[in-house]
């Protein structure tokens, strides 16, 4: 009974459509490699990556990939920080150019004002003339009427 099971056993696993499952499916396409040559269909730990394994092969290449990835950091915060830095600026300026435009409207509104009062008190003044002038003809009138009376 042991060596029925056992042949049955070596049959199945012997079989060469399961042990083809230890392999990487055969690409059908025009390439077997997405882009970057990365490869479509990789299994396991350590596989390529746009051509670099995950892993340092020795203790030398693990100092360099991290003195590398350091500098790389660096180089970005440096390239981030002035990015922010020309956006501050950029704000800022906007921010003054409102403040000047706001403060041009203020005073041409304030100007508008001022020149509507200064209209109305120039009709009050005119308005008022007319009236000391049309009561004066009035009064010479009444004295020219009164010394013809005579």
């Amino acid at each position: 009974m042991k060596t029925a099971a056992a042949c049955l056993t070596i049959a199945l696993l012997g079989h060469p459509s399961l042990a083809r499952a230890q392999f990487p499916p055969v690409a059908y396409g025009p390439s077997s490699t997405t882009g970057y040559g990365v490869p479509r269909h990789h299994y396991g730990f350590g596989g390529p990556v746009a051509g670099h394994v995950h892993h340092s092969s020795t203790v030398y290449e693990g100092v360099y990939r991290g003195r590398a990835a350091v500098i790389q950091a660096q180089a970005q915060y440096n390239l981030m920080t002035s990015l922010a830095l020309m956006n501050l600026a950029e704000a800022q300026r906007m921010h003054w150019e409102n403040q000047q435009l706001a403060r041009q409207a203020r005073i041409a509104e304030f100007d508008k004002v001022r020149q509507d009062k200064a209209n109305r008190r120039a009709v009050k003044r005119e308005a008022l003339r007319e009236q000391m002038a049309a009561k004066q003809r009035a009064e010479q009138e009444q004295r020219v009427r009164l010394a013809g009376s005579w």
